[in-house]
């Protein structure tokens, strides 16, 4: 009975391991984390006679991990937390003639003005 209860432990804890592993991969600028606390139950022998575990008591165990994701404003794009522009990353959210600074911020191109960079300067003297 203690060989299948070993094999279920030692899945939790590769389990945990492989969690640890993926939450904490992203990492750089505009990466927002928090602490997260879960529980699991584990048993341990309470008396052993000189066959076996007779009885056994249960316990909660404390595992702590750190969960990382893009903050407000921002988008994982291939690994990488980028600003979101109007709904858009990258150029398209600043009808892509400037680029997206920070959440809602384009900076435009010489030619162009206005919050979505959808304004020219351009004025025809001949109009």
């Amino acid at each position: 009975m203690e060989t299948p209860y070993k094999l279920f432990m030692l899945i939790s804890v590769y389990l945990v391991y492989d969690g640890l592993y993926q939450v904490s991969a992203q990492s750089g600028p505009n990466v927002c984390s928090r602490q997260v606390t879960y529980y699991t139950r584990e048993r341990d022998c309470a008396y052993r006679d000189w066959l076996s575990c007779r009885y056994y008591r249960y316990f909660l165990k404390a595992y702590f991990r750190t969960e990382s994701k893009c903050c407000s404003g921002y988008k994982n794009v291939g690994g990488r937390c980028e600003p979101v522009c109007f709904g858009m990353t990258g150029r398209q959210g600043c009808s892509n003639v400037g680029n997206c600074e920070g959440p809602d911020t384009c900076r435009c191109d010489s030619a162009y003005r206005g919050p979505q960079c959808n304004n020219s300067n351009y004025h025809d003297p001949g109009a």
